[in-house]
């Protein structure tokens, strides 16, 4: 037997089924076979799980002792132990259920053909010794099952010497711990920095994906290599074992080994995290050009907000607030088109868009120009060009259509303002124009000769 293996069986059983476990150590012993049994090979002081994992990994075949007593208690540790030796990347070790006595086996043996031994048959025992020893290619010549039943000595065979190109027993050596740990240390690191960079990137550019949009679940991605990590460290690195069995889509779903930590860390970091709401509020304040304190308007004036195809209004509220609920969550951090609809107001930035937040949304005011226009003409209709007109300490003349524009300060009162028209033959127009009322006609009378 190469030094890969120290024994060619380990024997897998309840400690209720230990005499006939025992029984059965003594006859593959007797055949040949060097046996792994925990009271053979486990000493006082010893610590228990450290010798078992130990006597697994130096074991080429394992033999499951299958019982109603293994099956009633601490199963999955009984399992636990076949990992090992059932999985095929595992090259040279074998796997053999042997059946104790009647019991209902779970799904994850169903599919293995196991060794009847209820009876402790010559038959199965022979049957077992034969499995034990044809599935290792590499194993020495055993003694065969008539060698252990006395017989009469027979003459030698005179020896022969071996050709020189006869093939030799190649002896393969043991890797060292660090070696089985080298590959599955590299893949967590790795992973682990994979993860780390998607993350850095992901918060690096966190306004461009708001912006179109990607948020919520995307975020996830960095869980596939993270996962991938806790995978690798723990069942390569820290040799953990878990198992997941489960119906799923009509038929029953078996998980073992690291493919369990890495479906737990995905779909936990689906499920345990705080739902993202999908939806939040915003507060508009509307306010003047002064001060975050000027509010130029209470409980007057709409604020209307754009929402891609959805146009939404609120009225101002009494500390010049609008308050819009429910927005879908893809619009958090957007920049979307506000504007406030109010008499003698306009935006200070009248093509600004705004990002919402639920901090609240500043739009801020300024009062409209006060324009006052008017049209000079005389009594028949006709135009009269070059017409003298006076607001205040203000002046202007008539274009050649009678037409006239002042565009005063919002200070300016808004009810209405004084007028004073004149022009060479006509009588001087005195009166009052209302601001933003739309342009004026001011009829002049011609002098009386």
């Amino acid at each position: 037997m190469p030094d890969r293996f120290l024994f060619d069986v380990f024997l897998s059983h309840n400690a209720k089924d230990k005499s006939r476990v025992r029984r059965l150590a003594e006859r593959l012993k007797q055949a040949g076979l060097r046996v792994w049994l925990d009271e053979w090979n486990v000493r006082s002081g010893d610590i228990i799980a450290l010798k078992v994992d130990e006597g697994l990994e130096q074991s080429r075949v394992l033999v499951l002792c299958m019982s109603s007593n293994a099956l009633a208690s601490r199963w999955v540790d009984l399992e636990r132990s076949t990992v090992i030796h059932r999985d095929p990347a595992n090259g040279g070790r074998c796997f053999i259920p042997l059946l104790l006595d009647d019991c209902d086996l779970p799904d994850s043996l169903r599919r293995y053909k196991y060794v009847d031994y209820r009876n402790e048959s010559a038959a199965a025992f022979s049957e077992l010794v034969s499995t034990i020893k044809d599935d290792s290619a590499e194993s020495p010549a055993t003694p065969s099952l008539e060698s252990i039943a006395p017989s009469l000595p027979t003459p030698q065979a005179p020896a022969v010497r071996k050709p020189s190109n006869s093939k030799r027993t190649v002896r393969v050596a043991r890797p060292t711990p660090w070696e089985k740990v080298a590959p599955f240390a590299a893949l967590t690191f790795a992973s682990f920095l994979c993860g780390v960079g998607l993350l850095i990137l992901m918060l690096w550019n966190a306004e461009r994906l708001v912006a179109l949009g990607l948020v919520g679940d995307l975020y996830y991605i960095v869980l596939l290599p993270l996962a991938l990590a806790a995978a690798g460290f723990l069942f390569g690195v820290l040799r953990s074992y878990a198992r997941y069995t489960g119906k799923q889509l009509g038929g029953t779903l078996e998980l073992g080994g690291p493919i369990v930590a890495f479906a737990l860390v995905v779909i936990g970091g689906f499920y345990v995290p705080k739902p993202v709401p999908e939806s939040f509020d915003v507060t508009v304040l509307v306010r003047g050009e002064k001060s975050s304190n000027d509010l130029i308007l209470r409980n007057s004036g709409t604020v209307w907000m754009t929402l891609g195809s959805d146009r939404r209004n609120e009225k101002i509220g009494d500390k010049g607030q609008a308050d819009f609920k429910n927005i879908p969550a893809r619009f958090r951090g957007q920049e979307v088109p506000i504007s406030v609809e109010a008499d003698g107001l306009e935006p200070a930035k009248p093509e600004a868009t705004y990002r919402l937040d639920t901090g609240g949304v500043n739009v801020v005011l300024k009062r409209q120009p006060i324009r006052v226009s008017g049209r000079v003409q005389d009594d028949d209709g006709n135009p009269v060009a070059d017409a003298s007109v006076r607001i205040a300490d203000l002046q202007t003349n008539a274009d050649a259509g009678g037409h006239f524009v002042f565009n005063l300060t919002p200070e300016t009162p808004s009810d209405s303002v004084k007028a004073e028209v004149s022009a060479p033959g006509f009588e001087i127009w005195r009166g009052q124009l209302k601001p933003n009322g739309g342009e004026a006609a001011i009829v002049l009378k011609r002098n009386q000769k």
